[in-house]
């Protein structure tokens, strides 16, 4: 799969910046009824490996690093205390239904990919809603509703709305990240409301997926045809293996993969941020967050032949400061309900260390600011990546936290009679997984560890630190300061995995996951506004039962989580609407019919705010 006019300049030993083009893959559709099989053939497979470059070597794309001076965290650190939240029996006025199940998504195909699905839990829902409707994806499918809730599609599997090889062959039982196939996971959606377009990303490992070191990665991209998600899309294709081969910066040895792709934008272009690994077990070195910002024109409006262009930047070569973390990661892009041109806003949490891991305690934030975005749909983007690394309050996580929740019945841990105990999530290291940006401010959260308010022993939950920056370009570059910086905690049980929306007039909610010895897994929200937390948790569904799927239990192994603890999910979603409505999508365990490996689903809820 060739990357047209593919150009990197050197910055020392890393490059770290360049152009390249994506490459047009056809046309698609969602289905609307089981006897659909969608677009028929599959995609073009790339060409014979080469590591010569085209013959585009044109620096087009002019970046500079303005490089701050990176604080080191401050010595000292505790695990925070924080006083707690009170927990409503109301909904807050939000109201919803449920999106797709573990059950729906491992059903999802026709065809040649009917049957072919693997087992992916957990769900990481996405969300986008514009124009009357609302796209939902989940890890290795996607459907459409109006926002009364009613299914516009049938859930339809990435693999086939892609035009990819299927995850798997019928009856094979595969789970990830064993693929026989092209792997897809980690989907993202943005509504532009610039164009008035769906937008929808997914990583691909081809076949066989991550078991090969030489397979080849890639971030696949629909971008709907017109403002009718049900139509046709467009599909796009950016080899990301940075492993010298065809046109992609030789940054390793051996293919790189990412995992997590971050997709925004603003009235200029499209944004995707993603951290690159090394292929190399059992523990893949970290190359560091690489981004990649198309014009948004050229790309929304490309049609067969085109190759929209990219500008590349590769944050690997700016200074940590921090000789024991080096990397930056998971840089997140700002989204906004109304959003402006010349330059986009990122945050992102403390750095990495050589396996992209970071400090279990840390108080530093960094954000980001892309300018010249104006130039992306221009013959030669020039766009420039300036940081400030500030001081917050402390927050931090382990990397993988074992999140307790209520005992009941484990209809999979009966089957297979080992002794497992009830499992716990996997609550996650402090990532920055989605940022709103409103009136010159950014606002962002993440996971971290609490103490009780009094620090009693055994107080300590898993919680949510949020912070409020103002971000401005001067002309002397960047300028930046933590305005806000507060906890979210729930007496005896745990809030994670959160993410906030907010309208054009300032107010909105953050989302995130309640569980614990109280609570199964649920979909809760509280409301948000320039001064953080405002009221109560609201609980949008209340989970029915504990997980319950094959991720947490011995019988499985390779998951990538400890024994006795589930993958549940990396990211959760919310977004506004032009009428000022914030919706929300999460994961939880619902009263519905649910699938022999696992009973988690998504619930999707809106929540109606003055605009």
């Amino acid at each position: 799969m060739q990357v047209a006019g593919s150009g990197f300049a050197r910055d020392g030993d890393a490059f770290a910046r360049g152009h390249g083009r994506a490459e047009f893959l056809g046309r698609t559709r969602l289905l609307k009824d089981v006897t659909d099989e969608g677009e028929h053939g599959l995609a073009p497979r790339r060409p014979e490996d080469s590591r010569e470059k085209t013959a585009e070597q044109v620096e087009s794309t002019k970046k500079v690093y303005r490089r701050s001076t990176a604080p080191q965290p401050r010595e000292g650190l505790s695990v925070p205390a924080a006083p707690d939240t009170p927990v409503s029996a109301t909904l807050g006025g939000a109201a919803g239904f449920d999106g797709i199940s573990f059950h729906e998504q491992y059903e999802a195909g026709t065809g040649r990919y009917a049957g072919s699905q693997i087992r992916w839990e957990p769900p990481d829902p996405a969300l986008a809603v514009g124009n009357g409707y609302v796209v939902h994806s989940v890890n290795c499918a996607l459907t459409v509703y109006d926002t009364a809730g009613r299914p516009l599609t049938l859930p339809t599997a990435l693999n086939q709305f892609y035009r990819q090889l299927p995850a798997s062959r019928p009856g094979e039982e595969r789970a990830w990240p064993h693929a026989s196939g092209d792997m897809l996971a980690d989907p993202k959606c943005y509504f532009d409301p610039v164009g008035e377009r769906f937008l929808h990303s997914v990583l691909k490992i081809e076949s066989p997926g991550p078991a090969s070191r030489s397979a080849r990665c890639y971030i696949l991209l629909a971008v709907s045809a017109t403002a009718d998600p049900t139509g046709e899309w467009k599909l796009f294709s950016v080899d990301i293996t940075s492993d010298g081969r065809h046109g992609t910066p030789p940054l390793a040895e051996n293919a790189c993969y990412s995992f997590h792709p971050l997709l925004g934008g603003n009235r200029d272009g499209i944004f995707l941020s993603l951290n690159l690994f090394e292929n190399i077990e059992p523990a893949p070195p970290c190359k560091g967050a690489q981004l990649y910002a198309f014009g948004r024109r050229s790309l929304l409006e490309a049609e067969e032949g085109d190759a929209p262009r990219y500008a590349y930047l590769n944050t690997a070569t700016v200074p940590t400061g921090d000789p024991d973390f080096p990397f930056w990661g998971w840089l997140q892009p700002a989204q906004s309900a109304r959003p402006r041109g010349g330059r986009q806003f990122f945050l992102c949490a403390g750095p990495l260390n050589e396996k992209g891991i970071p400090r279990p305690l840390d108080n530093r934030l960094v954000v980001w600011s892309l300018t010249g975005t104006e130039t992306l749909d221009g013959p030669e983007p020039r766009v420039t990546l300036d940081h400030r690394v500030l001081h917050t309050g402390p927050m931090g996580a382990p990397f993988i936290y074992g999140v307790t929740q209520k005992e009941g019945p484990t209809p999979l841990r009966d089957e297979l009679g080992d002794g497992d105990p009830v499992q716990k999530l996997d609550g996650k290291a402090p990532w920055m997984t989605q940022v709103a940006e409103h009136d010159g401010l950014l606002f962002g959260a993440v996971n971290t560890l609490l103490a009780a308010p009094d620090r009693r022993p055994g107080g300590e939950r898993l919680g949510i630190a949020y912070v409020v920056v103002s971000a401005a370009e001067t002309s002397g570059g960047l300028e930046a300061r933590v305005l806000r910086h507060g906890y979210l905690a729930v007496e005896g049980q745990h809030v994670f995995d959160p993410a906030i929306a907010l309208n054009a007039a300032g107010r909105g909610a953050m989302t995130f996951t309640l569980s614990g010895p109280d609570h199964y897994p649920s979909a809760a929200f509280v409301r948000f506004e320039r001064d953080g937390v405002r009221g109560p948790v609201h609980i949008a569904a209340a989970g029915a039962g504990p997980e319950d799927g094959f991720t947490g239990y011995s019988a499985f192994t390779g998951n990538g989580v400890p024994p006795g603890t589930s993958r549940w999910g990396d990211y959760t979603a919310a977004v506004t609407d032009a009428d000022g409505a914030v919706w929300m999508a999460n994961s939880y365990i619902p009263d519905a019919p649910r699938s022999r490996w696992a009973n988690v689903g998504t619930h999707i809820c809106r929540l109606p705010l003055p605009g």
